[in-house]
């Protein structure tokens, strides 16, 4: 199916914004899936486990899939930085959850570890 990735900043008091990729599968029926995998996992897991996953989930009509990796910032304590990372991308699905989903109120669901 179809992926697309971009590259957000989170911006970090006292320091510079952290960059980090989101992969982006739409699908358009007001339900956004975010994977958010266990420390230091990978955007796409062993195989591109967490692509697969999200290409089955977009195919099978679940949602719009929104990928992200769980790197440890050496600048940020874990898991404050975990939580502020998944905060932010939370925010970022809600803000455009019209553009993720076709509805400007999706839902949202958690798909990780």
């Amino acid at each position: 199916m179809s992926e697309k990735r971009i590259t957000l900043k989170r911006p970090v008091q006292g320091q510079r914004p952290l960059e980090f990729e989101l992969a982006i599968h739409p699908y358009s029926n007001g339900i956004i899936v975010v994977n958010y995998p266990g420390i230091t996992g990978d955007i796409d897991g062993y195989n591109n486990k967490y692509g697969q996953q999200a290409d089955f989930l977009q195919e099978k009509g679940i949602g719009t899939v929104v990928r992200m990796g769980n790197e440890d910032y050496a600048e940020l304590p874990y898991p404050q930085g975990m939580i502020d990372n998944f905060r932010f991308v939370l925010d970022y699905c809600l803000t455009n959850g019209k553009t993720l989903s076709g509805k400007k109120n999706p839902r949202l669901f958690l798909m990780g570890f």
